[in-house]
């Protein structure tokens, strides 16, 4: 057996070799750095003292150093959620499952989550939607404030960030929050990510001011634009029927809510669908704004929801 020895210390030297990049001193988070001079380093993320400045140690050297953020070009976290079938759990609405996989794995780098071209961003956005899906709305306003006006992040996701945190709002009773926070976003694109969302947002902040008719035009749009899309889709038709029940319009609230019922049986959608159904005629014709206690009555006409052919987008 003696004679393997050095086959057995190449192994382990090459094991410690590929950890390096993973495991570092006191679990500090570790990833890869692109700068504008076209290096690339492996470092652990050591602190972020300013918004402008990160210090890292690197791990080949051990060598500590600080960075500019604006010398940064793009960040790879190592996150390790290559083997978590995200995908499955989230299509199939595991959203406290899927939540709890991506929390683990994202709070190590909530402090550098703006850095540049970030691979962590996507799934922070994942997180927040399976916060808000989960009803945890404190904690999606706490992680959209982490990107939120924050100068490195794109605007897109500065936007999608207001306007989760303007859902949150609404969800907490703060319509004033609500639809201040859905004003700072401008309307996106049709072939936008942020279109569905947005006015999904809009709708309900419509509706709650009163503004039932303008409310049901915002719905009716999503429900157009994200006809493929099974997040947003059923989202769509929901608020749609909500309004219809708003204008005391219970035959079409009714077919909504069946349709809702026949597309996604045994989804969260068909659950809050029969909880709408049982309400339905206690909805008040007159929502209070937040602002003045007033009513604004109007007379809610009937939007025509046509089909219109979009490239499909399903949710990874």
């Amino acid at each position: 057996m003696a004679r393997y020895g050095w086959k057995r210390m190449l192994i382990v030297a090459w094991l410690v070799t590929a950890c390096a990049g993973r495991v570092c001193a006191a679990g500090r988070p570790t990833a890869q750095f692109a700068l504008k001079s076209g290096q690339r380093m492996d470092v652990e993320l050591v602190v972020r003292s300013t918004e402008e400045m990160v210090s890292v140690r690197r791990v080949d050297s051990g060598g500590l150093m600080t960075i500019p953020v604006s010398e940064i070009t793009a960040v790879a976290f190592n996150l390790d959620l290559g083997r978590t079938n995200l995908g499955y759990l989230y299509r199939n609405e595991k959203y406290k499952e899927t939540g709890e996989i991506l929390e683990k794995a994202l709070q190590p780098v909530y402090r550098f989550i703006d850095l540049p071209n970030n691979n962590g961003l996507p799934y922070l956005q994942y997180l927040i939607k399976c916060l808000f899906w989960e009803g945890e709305y404190k904690k999606v306003t706490l992680l959209c404030d982490l990107l939120a006006d924050k100068r490195a992040v794109p605007d897109p996701v500065q936007d999608w960030a207001r306007i989760f945190k303007a859902l949150s709002a609404l969800e907490q009773g703060d319509l004033a929050g609500a639809a201040g926070m859905i004003e700072k976003v401008s309307p996106p694109d049709y072939s936008a990510d942020t279109y569905g969302p947005y006015y999904y947002a809009l709708a309900q902040v419509r509706m709650a001011e009163g503004k039932i008719s303008e409310g049901q035009e915002n719905a009716a749009s999503v429900v157009v634009s994200q006809a493929k899309n099974p997040e947003w889709f059923p989202a769509g038709l929901y608020i749609s029927a909500k309004g219809y029940g708003y204008a005391k319009r219970f035959d079409v609230a009714k077919q909504i809510i069946d349709e809702i019922n026949l597309l996604f049986p045994d989804s969260r959608w068909s659950v809050m669908a029969g909880k709408l159904s049982a309400e339905l005629k206690d909805l008040p014709l007159q929502v209070k704004t937040a602002a003045s206690g007033t009513a604004q009555k109007e007379e809610p006409r009937k939007v025509e929801q046509k089909a219109e052919d979009k490239p499909e987008k399903i949710e990874e």
